[in-house]
């Protein structure tokens, strides 16, 4: 499960968006108020105890469906009738609320109704205020009325809503639902990887020429308990409307896709290393769909911004049986994963005769890879790059990688002639008679000369002293065949040196570049990498020449404390801390001493063997 991995780099890049991003679901500033831990003592409600065993149980993941994650507990809190509603002499209002449920490892919640007034605010944390979300605002206000908020972990949510004297109108906020975590799916919490060991990470080798494609799936979490995979998906006008392709176990109703949430970029910048951002969009409207194939279209309420770096994939309506196929997901929620099956896809029959007859293909075996709960809705892209289908299920595992099904694309482009059951009516609407078309990057500019430094490729967990061969991916992102580039290239203080490379680097096209050889002594070390000239032209577009790895190198003996424990409750005369450290050097460990401080001036001392 790789659980207790610990991280060791941070990738620093123009062409790379920031690992924090609000966008249009969030408005980044400083509350306008902020309370305090007193505030909260009359403010608390407590969710019904759970059975753990029983919950999941219920949580099923046969024929790798959907993941069920959290118990839904259905309430009715308003500030009017939970937690303390106060009228400040000025005018202001404030509403604070803290929701407890018992051995959650996150909580989320669904407010049915969502309308605030311009000026407003409304802030989510978690019990010691080290994780905010917020602020959420009238830009957040939607003609259904409804926002679902992604996860905050522990099992006490702080909700903080402030509005100011003199507002044309009273926000309404209600309530129903809050969603306990009972699988620990907030990852940042204790590092990634918790899909089972043979799933691949998308920036690993396999996925070298799907760094299109991986910008179009997304993760997603249904009704705030429920996590699928899915795709961005063009269509014949190539104008960017966020239409998103799913397996309609997933979702298939607008109750379900108004309570959705989309995390973009859920991935490790690196093959098996570095932290994902939390990149979200709340809500959609529900297209078309069909539980008698297995596929859903909605359309999301929110263009993605261009630091979410979307991408709409293409498809392929022909029906025609591909080469090969692949597809990319999210299993158990986890960071992007890819998996590949070096054989043609077989039409077939879905093995409890739940769906309509032939209208799946069948991977009889994963080569790379393989799928689990959570990867349900993911796309099956054939050799060209396009989507030939959606995952419904199947018996896939790494004990045993066989039998997947993906509900067929082309049957399910005009099966009906009803607009909502197909879909050729959305993704083809100026009726072109396309059945096959390609990708678009709807934040592309027509450049003749732009290299794109994609990514550094830097092995996994982390890297030895001694001799290092980097290497880059370079994306031709410009309308000419690339056939040099200067790139340069420096590790610390040094000077920077030059890489003159020549080849044919097609448009749309990537190539990995090996760089020379640097030398790395043990500790941290900073390498830099720059894409000078294209066909010894000046680069039409130099945002994303850039790349910067903040590595380390791991040194014999090193020890990094990563958390300390604290009993909640203390005896006056016994104190029993914990502390939680991972051996970062390159030698196996038999004891470690630990020296700890009381107040600044008692010391105790431990030997771990």
């Amino acid at each position: 499960m790789n659980a207790g991995k610990k991280i060791f780099f941070v990738f620093t890049s123009f062409l790379m968006v920031g690992f924090t991003s609000l966008a249009q679901l969030k408005v980044l500033q400083k509350p306008s108020f902020s309370s305090t831990p007193e505030m909260f003592a009359n403010a608390v409600v407590a969710m019904p105890e759970l059975n753990l065993e029983t919950v999941k149980k219920s949580a099923t993941n046969e024929l790798n469906g959907k993941l069920t994650f959290a118990k839904a507990f259905d309430v009715n809190f308003t500030p009017q009738n939970s937690g303390v509603y106060t009228v400040m002499p000025n005018g202001n209002k404030i509403w604070l609320l803290k929701i407890s449920s018992q051995i959650a490892f996150s909580l989320n919640i669904i407010f049915e109704k969502f309308h605030l007034p311009p000026g407003a605010e409304l802030w989510l944390y978690n019990a010691d205020k080290t994780y905010a979300l917020g602020a959420y605002t009238a830009l957040n206000n939607s003609k259904s009325g409804k926002l679902a908020i992604e996860p905050v972990p522990g099992s006490e949510l702080l909700l903080e809503y402030f509005e100011p004297a003199g507002v044309p109108f009273a926000g309404e906020l209600l309530i129903s639902k809050v969603n306990h975590d009972f699988l620990d799916v907030f990852k940042a919490l204790r590092g990634f990887g918790d899909s089972d060991v043979c799933n691949v990470d998308i920036n690993c080798d396999a996925g070298n020429e799907w760094q299109m494609q991986k910008r179009a799936v997304l993760k997603t979490m249904i009704n705030g308990k429920d996590l699928c995979s899915g795709a961005l998906i063009n269509n014949s006008l190539q104008n960017g409307t966020p239409y998103f392709y799913t397996a309609s176990h997933c979702g298939d109703t607008q109750t379900d896709a108004e309570n959705w949430i989309f995390y973009f970029q859920y991935e490790r910048p690196f093959c098996n290393s570095g932290t994902p951002p939390i990149k979200t969009l709340s809500g959609s409207d529900l297209v078309a769909t069909s539980g008698n194939l297995d596929f859903t279209l909605v359309k999301l309420k929110d263009i993605p911004p261009p630091d979410f770096n979307p991408f709409y994939a293409g498809w392929d309506a022909t029906g025609n049986t591909p080469n090969y196929s692949v597809t990319i997901h999210h299993p158990s929620g986890d960071v992007k994963k890819i998996s590949r099956d070096n054989d043609p896809p077989q039409t077939t029959t879905y093995p409890d005769n739940s769906y309509d007859s032939n209208v799946h293909w069948h991977i009889a075996k994963w080569d790379v890879g393989t799928t689990e709960g959570g990867s349900s809705g993911a796309p099956l892209f054939d050799q060209n790059k396009r989507i030939i289908g959606d995952l419904t299920g199947g018996e896939a595992s790494c004990t045993k990688s066989v039998n997947d099904y993906f509900q067929k694309f082309a049957v399910a482009w005009k099966i009906s002639e009803i607009p909502d059951r197909q879909l050729k009516h959305w993704l083809d609407p100026n009726n072109s008679g396309a059945l096959v078309l390609d990708g678009f990057d709807p934040y592309a500019v027509n450049r003749q000369f732009d290299a794109n430094l994609f990514r550094i490729i830097v092995p996994s967990d982390t890297i030895e002293p001694g001799n290092y061969i980097p290497e880059i991916m370079v994306y031709n992102n410009g309308s000419t065949t690339i056939t040099s580039l200067k790139i340069a290239y420096k590790l610390n203080a040094e000077p920077a040196k030059i890489l003159d490379w020549t080849g044919e680097l097609l448009k749309h096209n990537s190539t990995v570049i090996k760089l020379p050889e640097v030398i790395l002594t043990a500790g941290n070390f900073t390498f830099e990498i720059t894409l000078t000239e294209v066909n010894a032209q000046s680069d039409e577009f130099t945002d994303n020449n850039l790349g910067v790895i903040n590595g380390y190198a791991r040194k014999d003996y090193d020890i990094k404390i990563y958390s300390t424990d604290m009993p909640k409750t203390l005896c006056a005369s016994n104190l029993f801390p914990s502390v939680n450290f991972v051996n970062i050097g390159k030698n196996d460990l038999s004891s470690v001493s630990i020296r700890m401080s009381v107040n600044n001036t008692n010391e105790i001392s431990s030997r771990y063997h």
